[in-house]
């Protein structure tokens, strides 16, 4: 009786000793119940609920620890709630992963950018273009062009911001940014023609509106001030605060009636 208590807890040292090396084993209704958590996770993340796609998305990785993706929904969902040191944690080991992924250098170079570190963004952003099969281009090149604004090298600044349409002309941030560096520079023809670009590809920003209706207002333009500037106060979304561009485009179009 004394042997098989003995040999039954060398037995059950061995599973010990064996599971603290290889783990608990995951079977496939882990994996798939993880695969179907990140789904839910990435359901979230676009209905906005950054709270819940992140928990989600932790659960799966306890079974998938190695999914890029699921790394990245990580980093993103955790960004989205302004947890960089977290965000850093996740898309570093969804680049560790696979280090070759444009989408994942472009998202570390956006929370390098977001903490002003725009040196090492653009590292990022560069590594980002090598790889071949990269599908967003124009908006790394746009994100390069930010860096550089920031860095006060405006010259490179303009370049980028212009490569970016070269891409992808079905942009109106490049054109916003490219009418306000003209209009800082005193060239109001200029950024006005670049304002109108981008309204002509997106008539709902509500940035450019405001710049039209309020270039309109002052060069005492009527059908420019009824357009621009009724089509700024629709398109205000709810976070916007700046009480002073709102009463002024109402004056500007009372001014008209």
């Amino acid at each position: 009786m004394t042997r098989m208590i003995k040999v039954a807890g060398i037995v059950l040292s061995l599973c010990t000793l064996i599971m603290a090396h290889c783990g608990a084993r995951i079977s496939q209704d882990d994996i798939r119940f993880a695969r179907i958590r990140i789904d839910t996770a990435r359901s979230h993340f676009m209905n906005g609920d950054f709270a819940q796609a992140e928990s989600d998305v932790r659960k799966a990785l306890e079974f998938l620890p190695d999914d890029p993706e699921a790394n990245r929904l990580l980093a993103l969902a955790a960004f989205k709630q302004r947890k960089l040191a977290v965000a850093l944690q996740y898309i570093r080991k969804a680049i560790e992963i696979d280090p070759k992924c444009g989408e994942y250098r472009n998202d570390l170079g956006g929370f390098y950018q977001f903490d002003g570190k725009h040196e090492q963004a653009l590292i990022e952003f560069n590594l980002a273009l090598e790889d071949k099969g990269y599908r967003a281009p124009a908006a790394t090149f746009y994100n390069i062009a930010d860096s550089y604004r920031a860095m006060h090298n405006l010259d490179r600044a303009m370049h980028y911001y212009k490569k970016s349409l070269e891409i992808d002309p079905n942009q109106d941030r490049p054109y916003y940014q490219l009418g306000l560096m003209a209009k800082d520079n005193n060239d109001m023809e200029q950024a006005i023609h670049y304002f109108e670009e981008g309204f002509k590809v997106n008539q709902k920003n509500f940035l450019i509106l405001q710049e039209l209706c309020l270039y309109s207002c002052s060069n005492r333009s009527e059908q420019g001030t009824k357009r621009y500037c009724t089509l700024f106060l629709q398109n205000i979304p709810p976070d916007f605060d700046d009480p002073y561009a709102i009463d002024r485009a109402k004056r500007c179009l009372y001014d008209f009636e």
